[in-house]
C-alpha cells in the first residue's frame, strides 16, 4: 500500500513511536543537501523575508547555538529532549502566528551567509 506519505509505516523503518520515519529522515537531508547546493552557487548576498519567518529563523538559531557545545560531541537523551524541544517551539510559535495573523510585514534582509552556516549542523 502506497499511500504517498511517508509516515505511514513507522514500524516497517524500526522506529515504532521514536521519532520521525528513516523515509522522512532521508527525504529531509536529501532536501537539506540539495538546497545548500542552490546556496553555494548563488551570488545574492541576502533574501527579503517575513518578519515571522525572520523570528522563526532566530529562535532555530537560538536553540542550536546554545547548544552548540553539546552538539558537536554524543548528545544524551536529556540533551536531545531539550534541543528538540526549543525546535518544536520555535516551530509551534512560527505556525500559530501565521495561522492567526497570516503575514504582516515582508521587508526584512536575511544574509544567505548566516543560512549557509547551518549546512555544518547536517
Amino acid at each position: 500500500m502506497n499511500t504517498q506519505r511517508p509516515e505511514w509505516n513507522d514500524a516497517n523503518n524500526a522506529l515504532v513511536g521514536n521519532g520521525i520515519s528513516m523515509v522522512t529522515l532521508y527525504y529531509l537531508r536529501r532536501f537539506v543537501h540539495f538546497f545548500n547546493s542552490l546556496l553555494e552557487r548563488t551570488d545574492l548576498i541576502s533574501v527579503e523575508i517575513s518578519s515571522e519567518l525572520n523570528k522563526f529563523f532566530n529562535d532555530i538559531s537560538f536553540a542550536l547555538n546554545e547548544n552548540k557545545n553539546v552538539l558537536d560531541l554524543s548528545i544524551s537523551d536529556l540533551d536531545r529532549k531539550k534541543i528538540v524541544d526549543l525546535l518544536g517551539k520555535a516551530g509551534s510559535n512560527y505556525r500559530d502566528t501565521i495561522y492567526d495573523n497570516s503575514f504582516l510585514e515582508w521587508n526584512l534582509q536575511l544574509e544567505l551567509k548566516k543560512l549557509k552556516n547551518y549546512y555544518n549542523y547536517f
